[in-house]
């Protein structure tokens, strides 16, 4: 591609078929995806830029507005997605521009889950900072099927097998204990969540999406569950509320998973004692590249994250084997 001058445009109803089409370049994004979340329906606010090489774009680098609530004061934040370059334009210098040009205009702090490593580190040496602490957890219902769709070894399956169990047993305290670990804080939390909105999220056809809600004595939480290609049944947690108040219900909500088709169960947190408490019910960390957040306030690195509000925690628009 002959390169001329790069124009920076925003991203608006004007611009979203560029966006389109580089989404679908980059793994097939359906389009009514792209749609619902930068197009009329989605949140109003500064959606991010798109990069024009003349007529023709060579890259995106999408928004979802946000405001971070901190006592009383609401801040505008935006959560960055969609962070994509076209294969000529690889190597050029395009991405760090792009992750520049949208730190400069719209919002005064930036949030994100850039998942490649190389993602993660252009921004951390772009004055990112890593959320000091977060947690990705999975209960498995039944192990032993989960690792048999995993390897083809029984030997290497058993071994999984027992140090998924082995995991499990190694911390478990009692919930009075738990409550009394963890220093209790001001909230620093995401606000208007607009769940009906999130459940239109279009999905590859090829995966089936469900969503349901769970109340116990004190805790409700919010949840989806997708129908993989693979057979799999993968539920994933959007909101966990009120957890502090009675963590117990935890222990009934997976009891009560065991009890429908789901193969394993993902939550996400950077809550410390919502942590602890998944990991006093069965579930097992797993590893994933840090969220990260841009800003000149403190207060992001103690952002209450939870699934609900990952961009690309519910994700499934693209190609899928």
């Amino acid at each position: 591609m002959k390169t001329g001058p790069i124009d920076f445009e925003d991203i608006t109803l004007e611009t979203l078929p560029f966006v389109q089409k580089l989404l679908f370049e980059r793994n097939g994004t359906l389009h009514a995806y792209t749609e619902w979340k930068y197009g009329e329906q989605g949140p109003n606010g500064f959606h991010g830029i798109v990069a024009l090489n003349g007529k023709e774009p060579v890259g995106c680098f999408g928004l979802m507005p946000k405001v971070l609530c901190s006592g009383e004061t609401q801040i505008l934040c935006g959560w960055f997605a969609d962070w994509y370059i076209t294969p000529s334009m690889r190597g050029s210098g395009l991405g760090t521009r792009l992750l520049k040009e949208i730190t400069q205009k719209g919002y005064s702090l930036f949030f994100g889950h850039p998942g490649p490593r190389r993602a993660s580190k252009i921004c951390l040496q772009n004055g990112w900072h890593a959320i000091p602490f977060q947690s990705s957890r999975r209960f498995i219902v039944s192990p032993f099927s989960y690792y048999r769709r995993r390897t083809h070894y029984f030997v290497k399956q058993a071994f999984l097998v027992f140090q998924y169990y082995l995991e499990i047993r190694k911390s478990r305290k009692s919930y009075s204990a738990l409550q009394t670990s963890f220093v209790q804080y001001n909230r620093v939390y995401f606000a208007d969540q607009n769940l009906d909105w999130l459940r239109l999220q279009p999905v590859n056809p090829k995966v089936k999406r469900t969503y349901g809600d769970w109340s116990g004595k004190k805790v409700f939480i919010h949840y989806c569950d997708d129908i993989l290609p693979s057979g799999e049944v993968r539920r994933r947690i959007l909101l966990i509320e009120n957890i502090q108040q009675y963590p117990q219900d935890i222990v009934s909500f997976f009891v009560e998973t065991k009890k429908h088709a789901v193969d394993y169960m993902e939550i996400f947190t950077t809550d410390k004692f919502t942590d602890a408490v998944l990991e006093n019910a069965g579930a097992v960390r797993f590893p994933e590249s840090p969220i990260v957040w841009y800003g000149n306030d403190d207060k992001a690195q103690d952002a209450s994250i939870q699934g609900l509000d990952r961009e690309n925690w519910l994700y499934l628009a693209g190609h899928i084997s």
